[in-house]
């Protein structure tokens, strides 16, 4: 029986292989294409619990598209549902103290605030949210109209958030007058008082079906601020992408998005503005310029952009009118080839200046998934070296440069994306990303013409093709985000 108990081994995991794939894309969790012990244990409990003898079976089972309740059950055993009240204290601090006070000025005239905790599992992070709303924060938000959504792709999760019981654990770093504040004894539960549901609902939600899409277009510009903490660490690529995508545009603008500590900060920050704040961090949609404590100081090692850092950046010329996309560039990154240095840089340096290698294209993955780690300094330590093997490596001195404006060193950012142009006058990143910068310094002029060039650039090319170190942002999304970060300029002095 194929994919039986007797099955040869290559067979059988040829079957669980092919279970992986379709869970993955049910659910967009490619962490289980690696995790395959967790994966093959939850599958064989379920066939145990259904008396089938074989994977074969169960894979017939989940494919024909009968048996939704047995997705459901498989999606909540695989699922990782570990949650408590309050988790992250530091981000809930950067919450209280900078994030809902700055939205509530905002948003002073509607007096409300919509908050999103996408992936809330039972229901901790939103009941948490709406506890520091109504009692820590009753002085500032007394009197408005807050909805808190949560949402969590499983049945199970969400029938326990619904029904607000929770147990000692649950609450494990809540002082004891806080519990007797918010939580009413249910039996050996805790059961969370109305005034703190008041405004809190759930719904389901599969970051990698229809219904997300849809969530999204009906949801346009309107959460304040959205918590997706620990949910983009099981996705691939370019879900994660599309799921950012979609939490960009649900978004008002100026909102803020809370994510787990171990999400892809590089792709986080091709969208959203890095905000850190006594010892944590977030991000903000839009163009942004809230003043912050001094920047810490260079590590040593730091690499200092060339001379012609400062050098002016021409702005590009206009798009020819009816100018047609090249059709050679559609699939690939931009740019396709390097404008050649001026003439004084190409000359034959010393030789003991030349590297006997050329930095390698991982030697950039490697930084790019330090940072991505919250690795600030190993992520600088990286790119410092392969700017020092090869000066003219511009996307090395783009994710330096990113590194940098998280760390609030917003001038040496700069300078980098500055000399990352002056390389390469076709990197659209780079012009897009010094747009943001001279605007979050205050060099409004500067952050317009950046946005135009980056708009132009990246409607030259075909709108499906990949930019360069976008990590599988397109030209057309990037030009849509350069048209959004400039209208957030328009009034704006100069």
């Amino acid at each position: 029986m194929t994919g039986g108990l007797n099955a040869l081994p290559a067979e059988r995991e040829t079957v669980l292989t092919s279970l992986r794939d379709l869970f993955v894309e049910r659910t967009g969790m490619s962490y289980y294409m690696e995790n395959h012990g967790g994966f093959e244990r939850v599958v064989s409990q379920r066939m145990k619990t259904l008396g089938l003898a074989s994977r074969s079976a169960y894979l017939d089972l989940l494919a024909n598209g009968a048996s939704e309740r047995e997705w459901a059950c498989l999606i909540e055993d695989l699922v990782v549902s570990e949650t408590y009240f309050f988790r992250y204290p530091d981000q809930f601090r950067l919450l209280r103290e900078t994030a809902i006070p700055e939205r509530v000025s905002a948003r002073s005239r509607e007096r409300s605030l919509a908050i999103w905790s996408a992936g809330c599992a039972t229901g901790a992070e939103p009941y948490s949210l709406g506890m520091m709303l109504r009692r820590d924060m009753a002085g500032l938000t007394g009197g408005w109209d807050i909805s808190i959504l949560g949402a969590d792709i499983s049945d199970r999760n969400l029938s326990k958030a619904r029904e607000g019981l929770f147990t000692d654990w649950d609450m494990r770093t809540m002082l004891p007058e806080e519990i007797d504040a918010c939580f009413e004894k249910v039996g050996g539960k805790w059961r969370v008082r109305d005034r703190f549901r008041r405004g809190v609902s759930f719904m389901k939600m599969n970051f990698a079906g229809q219904d997300f899409r849809h969530f999204t277009e009906a949801n346009r510009g309107r959460f304040d601020i959205v918590l997706c903490r620990n949910v983009l660490i099981y996705f691939d690529s370019e879900l994660t992408h599309r799921v950012l995508r979609g939490l960009f545009e649900v978004m008002a603008p100026g909102g803020w998005l809370c994510v787990g500590h171990a999400e892809p900060y590089m792709e986080i920050a091709h969208l959203f503005t890095p905000v850190f704040r006594d010892g944590s961090f977030a991000y903000r949609k839009g163009i942004v310029n809230i003043p912050a404590a001094a920047p810490p100081a260079p590590v040593a090692g730091f690499v200092s952009p060339p001379a012609y850092r400062q050098a002016e950046v021409p702005e590009l010329t206009a798009v020819e009118p009816g100018k047609p996309a090249a059709p050679e560039l559609r699939g690939i990154s931009m740019p396709v080839s390097r404008p050649a240095m001026p003439k004084e840089k190409r000359s034959e340096p010393a030789r003991g200046n030349v590297p006997e290698t050329p930095a390698r294209p991982e030697d950039v993955n490697a930084a790019r998934d330090l940072a991505n780690k919250g690795d600030w300094d190993g992520a600088e330590a990286v790119c410092s070296r392969i700017i020092g093997e090869d000066e003219f490596n511009a996307e090395a001195r783009l994710v330096l440069a990113l590194v940098l404006e998280f760390q609030e060193r917003l001038d040496e950012s700069a300078s980098l994306l500055r000399s990352a142009i002056y390389i390469d006058r076709e990197f659209i990143l780079a012009h897009y990303h010094l747009g943001l910068i001279s605007a979050r310094i205050g060099k409004l002029d500067d952050a317009r013409r950046s946005l135009r060039n980056a708009l132009r650039l990246s409607r030259i090319v075909d709108g499906d093709c990949r930019i360069a170190a976008g990590e599988g942002l397109t030209a057309r999304e990037l030009a849509e985000l350069a048209v959004i970060q400039a209208r957030s300029l328009e009034g704006g002095p100069g």
